[in-house]
């Protein structure tokens, strides 16, 4: 049976894939939750996220962030390439939110994430894994992996920049066996239309 708590989550989780993103929410040791969300499709970007004291609480906040506007987010899709989402800003309370494409910035933004290789996005997605970078306050970033098919937190690596902490995430990670690969490949053929 579902608790009030896992029902709110699953809410905000049902909004934001309504709204075309993917949350992800995890527990940092000492530090609380964040819920990180992402663009669908996404298998490795930077991401804003909330923060709370509870999974429920670190969703909302999320929730709320990305209600306010956010940030121009620099990723990378499945097939490797780059992709840029618009800002949504929300001027006041009585307005609606405003969409600003990219086209309408008037000064460059160097890509964040920097490019990864073809091959680690294929190898992300034949692992089934989203991989979620979140700036610390610090200047490092922390790397966060979920599984594809529940969501369920995975790991986590702090760096001192993007590809430190991508390196130190999936050094400690142990891919999924042969298996559990061709279970989810098997899925992913069912799934797709001829």
């Amino acid at each position: 049976m579902e608790t009030d708590g896992e029902a709110r989550l699953n809410e905000i989780r049902a909004w934001f894939n309504e709204h075309g993103y993917e949350l992800f929410v995890h527990e940092i040791e000492g530090q609380g939750w964040r819920a990180p969300f992402m663009p669908k499709g996404v298998r490795l970007g930077n991401s804003d996220y909330g923060v709370g004291p509870s999974a429920v609480q670190a969703a909302e906040d999320a929730k709320s962030r990305h209600l306010r506007g956010s940030r121009i987010v620099y990723a990378q899709d499945e097939a490797g390439k780059v992709v840029e989402h618009a800002v949504v800003v929300k001027v006041d309370d009585e307005s609606p939110p405003q969409t600003i494409y990219p086209d309408a910035l008037v000064h460059e933004r160097e890509i964040y994430p920097p490019t990864v290789s073809t091959e680690t996005i294929e190898t992300l997605t034949r692992y089934g894994w989203h991989v979620a970078c979140e700036d610390e306050p610090d200047g490092k970033v922390t790397c966060a992996a979920y599984d594809e098919d529940s969501g369920a937190f995975l790991r986590s690596a702090l760096g001192d920049d993007f590809h430190d902490a991508v390196l130190n995430l999936i050094a400690e990670m142990t891919p999924p066996s042969v298996e559990v690969r061709r279970e989810r490949d098997a899925r992913r053929s069912h799934d797709t239309p001829d």
